[in-house]
């Protein structure tokens, strides 16, 4: 830790505050995809009138923030030309980096054949289950 000046800020000037409430997390059973899905569901920022666009993003540890802020920017700065919108992350409860590409591999290939001898560890050529369970659970749940 840095030396503070005796008339510098002390510790007492800064207070925790309560972590951001802009996002509800559901974890989801899914059928289709025989696994279990989180899904982000960021609000507008701003009260909507009747139905609101939506925006689905995958991988959504890496890139849900990026877009709900893009979002934010051209909805505030487009003059109406952008409606405020709905971001939903879909995406897996699992922070372990290993168990991520396998789930990512799997999930966002088109078919099982990898090109190699390489056999990814929960294979690969499911990306037709994960479009159905996203047609088919997470767009009618949102």
């Amino acid at each position: 830790m840095a030396r503070r000046d005796p008339g510098g800020p002390t510790l007492a000037a800064w207070r925790r505050i309560e972590p951001s409430r802009d996002r509800d997390i559901y974890h989801h059973a899914s059928p289709a995809l025989a696994d279990t899905l989180e899904i982000t569901v960021v609000p507008p920022v701003t009260a909507t009138e009747g139905p609101s666009p939506v925006l689905y993003v995958l991988d959504p540890f890496l890139t849900l923030d990026t877009v709900v802020g893009w979002s934010r920017v051209y909805g505030r700065y487009s003059e109406g030309a952008v409606p405020p919108c709905f971001v939903v992350g879909i995406g897996h409860p699992i922070r372990d980096d290993g168990d991520f590409m396998a789930r990512r591999i799997r999930d966002l290939t088109p078919t099982p054949n990898t090109g190699s001898e390489w056999k990814p560890p929960l294979g690969a050529g499911q990306g037709l289950r994960l479009i159905e369970a996203i047609a088919t659970e997470v767009v009618p749940f949102v």
